[in-house]
């Protein structure tokens, strides 16, 4: 590492650390609970260090990485400039300031201290996640992942195996590849492919086949089924059969083969009385 490069983060930590101790000297006379605390200013130019050592840190890892003349270095380069920005911007502001009005010298307050050091770590942070991108780049091509995940993604465009089995059952011809199959003649601007049947529906065509020989011989020459009349009738017979051993289960069954005729009066008058009770309503 040359001098130049030793004293930049001493350059970059002054640099961050100088609007700081202005706003120290001017806290005495300033109005309590005008602006944030010093102390929240303190703990904020520390997390800026902390961005500052692990920027320069991961610069340092980079470069040894990729090599000085690499495009990598080049990319370390804009990152360690945009570094340089930041404190460019902390030592310009104040100077900036106090031109604006001749003669006097321009106070840094705590508020505005907060909000520069705010923008400051934000601004480090963006650097930071820049690096570590670039760093995980450097980290897969070094390690050969990369050429690892183009070869997945070659795989993945692939047919699936469902799209393989999809394109067993129907045959279908891809858009790009329909000049293949084109018939050279067109019904009104109607373009026809000369496409083959599905094999699935071929598959079935053939299946009907096979069973209507299957019918035949078993039904009409072998006997083994009978017809369709023939079991209709089988059919019938066996429903008779059920319903006479369902219907022998009860005793108290009353039909036109064994009712009986009451004269008598008694049975007579009782059956009037519930017919006037329960049916006069709808039979009267």
């Amino acid at each position: 590492m040359t001098r130049i490069e030793t004293k930049r983060p001493i350059m970059i930590l002054a640099g961050l650390a100088a609007p700081l101790a202005m706003a120290a000297q001017d806290a005495a006379p300033a109005v309590a609970g005008s602006g944030p605390a010093m102390e929240t200013n303190y703990l904020l130019l520390g997390v800026a260090v902390l961005q500052v050592i692990i920027i320069l840190a991961l610069s340092s890892i980079m470069r040894n990485l990729g090599g000085n003349g690499s495009a990598w270095a080049r990319r370390m380069a804009v990152k360690r400039a945009a570094a340089g920005a930041v404190v460019l911007a902390f030592l310009a502001w104040p100077a900036e300031a106090s031109a604006a009005v001749p003669g006097t010298m321009f106070l840094v307050t705590t508020a505005t201290l907060f909000w520069m050091l705010i923008s400051a770590n934000l601004i480090l942070f963006v650097v930071l996640l820049a690096q570590l991108n670039v760093l995980r780049g450097m980290v897969r091509t070094l390690s050969g992942r990369e050429e690892e995940e183009l070869a997945l993604a070659k795989e993945a465009e692939e047919p699936s195996f469902a799209d393989t089995i999809l394109h067993k059952l129907t045959q279908a011809v891809d858009v790009e590849h329909e000049e293949d199959v084109l018939m050279h003649h067109e019904y009104d601007g109607i373009r026809e492919l000369n496409n083959v049947l599905p094999p699935w529906w071929l598959w079935l065509f053939y299946g009907t086949i096979i069973w209507g020989v299957v019918y035949l011989v078993n039904v009409h020459i072998l006997g083994v089924m009978p017809l369709q009349a023939e079991e209709y009738e089988q059919e019938m017979a066996q429903a008779k059969e059920d319903v006479a051993a369902y219907l022998a289960q009860f005793s108290n069954l009353v039909d036109e083969s064994n009712v009986t005729v009451a004269t008598d009066e008694a049975t007579l008058a009782s059956g009037e009385s519930i017919y006037k009770q329960f049916c006069v309503a709808c039979h009267g």
